[in-house]
């Protein structure tokens, strides 16, 4: 490639430019690494299938490995797991890589795998003191409750000189951990401590929940007004929240919120309202999460008695979730029931089975680390 055309390239990639990056790729026909950025670039547009077929035509070339790699990313990012470890696996068999056996063990992790998981991660530590794989083992433990095992080795992660960019995540793990055993002040300590400009908007989301579920109301304006305000749905919730217990109005647009049941149960709790919600999320002609020989309305009322600090997953989300035990309480032989009320209250706003208490995905935000732009 001549000089003009990497120019074109850089510029293309940097202005997101499809149809230069294709007219280049058509004249470098056997560039494979222009392919993969390509493929890349239709990845981070969306353009899932597009960005396949190329991958597909790399896996009859000598460039097979890098390919199936990629493969292997894009289907766990679209939660094809079973796909992604084919593909990890694959390139497994012929050589032995640790980027893929990161890869792997975080697949395993999130397939709910987590012995599989821990061997991976550990067999990768005893060859070499890689600070990513620390992080995702960490992240496992904490996953686990096995919560002095995950503090130590997040804490090993904050004075990494073999790669410094994991301390801010490391941080913010520390920060979700505290809290979640309810060490509300050193949560605080551990997310005011991160500084990296793109993860600002997310911790300083989760301090204004944790400042806000304190009745710390002063803190949440400080907040609030040292932020680049970007109408978020968990911000507009806390001050909407705020709006109605304290009789203020702040100037957002509230009509962004995409969690209109929340926000309507919020300014006016109806439990029928409720009900009714349950019914139609769980209990409908497509699914029924419940073993059908339950009362639900009968177990809504009697579970209030159950929102008790033992069953309460501390998360810094808006909401209070509990995971109470019920045996047999689901269609599928689940044991367990999750209560979601309104914050700092008995409201519960939904409720349905779970196989565990561990924090599901959904609650622990497994796209939490995507939202930090870099």
């Amino acid at each position: 490639m001549n000089n003009l055309n990497y120019y074109k390239k850089i510029i293309a990639i940097e202005k997101n430019d499809l149809v230069e990056m294709k007219k280049l790729c058509d004249h470098y026909v056997n560039d494979y690494m222009l392919k993969f950025e390509y493929a890349k670039m239709l990845i981070n547009n969306g353009l899932n299938d597009e960005a396949k077929e190329i991958l597909y035509e790399q896996l009859y070339t000598k460039n097979k490995i890098y390919a199936m790699f990629e493969l292997g990313k894009l289907e766990f990012y679209n939660n094809n797991y079973e796909k992604a470890k084919f593909y990890y696996n694959s390139i497994l068999k012929i050589k032995d890589d640790i980027f893929t056996k990161k890869e792997l063990g975080k697949v395993e992790a999130i397939s709910k795998n987590y012995d599989k998981a821990r061997k991976i991660f550990e067999s990768i530590l005893e060859v070499k003191n890689d600070p990513q794989t620390v992080l995702e083992l960490a992240k496992l433990e904490f996953k686990l409750k096995n919560y002095s095992k995950a503090r130590r080795l997040f804490k090993s992660l904050l004075k990494s000189v073999l790669d410094p960019t994991v301390k801010p995540y490391a941080l913010l793990e520390l920060g979700l951990l505290e809290f979640n055993v309810g060490n509300t002040l050193k949560a605080k300590e551990y997310l005011k401590e991160i500084t990296e400009e793109n993860f600002l908007n997310i911790t300083n989301k989760l301090l204004m929940i944790l400042e806000y579920k304190n009745k710390n109301y002063l803190e949440v304006f400080n907040l609030y007004n040292a932020r680049i305000k970007d109408n978020s749905n968990t911000e507009n919730l806390v001050l909407l929240g705020l709006s109605k217990e304290l009789n203020i109005f702040f100037d957002t647009d509230y009509s962004k919120i995409d969690y209109k049941y929340t926000m309507d149960q919020l300014l006016n709790y109806d439990y029928n309202d409720a009900i009714r919600h349950i019914y139609k999320h769980h209990c409908n002609e497509n699914k029924f999460d419940f073993n059908k020989n339950i009362d639900i309305e009968k177990l809504f009322f009697d579970v209030r008695n159950e929102l008790k600090k033992e069953n309460k997953i501390n998360l810094i989300v808006f909401n209070d979730v509990y995971v109470i035990p019920k045996n047999n309480v689901g269609s599928n032989g689940e044991n367990y029931l999750k209560v979601v009320t309104l914050p700092n209250t008995m409201d519960i706003i939904t409720m349905y089975p779970t196989y565990n208490n561990f924090i599901d995905e959904e609650d622990y935000d497994k796209n939490l680390t995507k939202k930090i732009k870099v």
